[in-house]
C-alpha cells in the first residue's frame, strides 16, 4: 500500500507522463513517405543510385514508380523480394514512396519534397 505522500508522486508522474506524450510531434505526409521509402534506399542506394548491381530508381519519375510496384503486388506469382516488399504496402502507401523517390531529383523542393508538375494522379 502506498503512503499519501506516494500515492500523490505517483499519480503526479502518471500524469506528467500522460501529457508529454501528448505533446510528442506527429509524422506529416512527408515523414511518412520518407520512413517508406528508406526501406528502397536499402537496396537501391542513396536517393535511388545504389553502389553495386542493384536497379537504379533514381530519376524514374513517379508515375514509373508506382505502376513498377503495383505490378510487382498484384502480380500472381511471387518473382523476388520486391514483390513482399510490395504487398506490404497499400496502394496509397506505394504512391506516396514512389513520389518521395521521383522527388529526390533536382526539381524537389527541398522542403518537402514534392515536385510540381507531376499531375499523373
Amino acid at each position: 500500500m502506498l503512503l499519501p505522500q506516494q500515492n500523490l508522486m505517483a499519480k503526479t508522474s502518471l500524469t506528467l507522463f500522460v501529457l508529454a506524450g501528448c505533446a510528442l510531434p506527429t509524422t506529416t505526409f512527408a515523414d511518412d513517405s520518407r520512413i517508406w521509402a528508406s526501406q528502397c534506399f536499402q537496396c537501391h542506394g542513396t536517393n535511388g543510385y545504389p553502389v553495386g548491381d542493384m536497379d537504379e530508381i533514381g530519376g524514374k519519375s513517379a508515375k514509373s514508380l508506382y505502376e513498377e510496384l503495383i505490378e510487382m503486388k498484384y502480380r500472381g506469382k511471387t518473382e523476388g523480394i520486391m514483390d513482399l516488399h510490395a504487398r506490404g504496402y497499400s496502394d496509397e502507401q506505394l504512391r506516396m514512396i514512389a513520389e518521395y523517390i521521383a522527388a529526390q531529383g533536382e526539381d524537389a523542393d527541398p522542403e518537402t519534397g514534392e515536385v510540381e508538375d507531376e499531375d499523373w494522379r
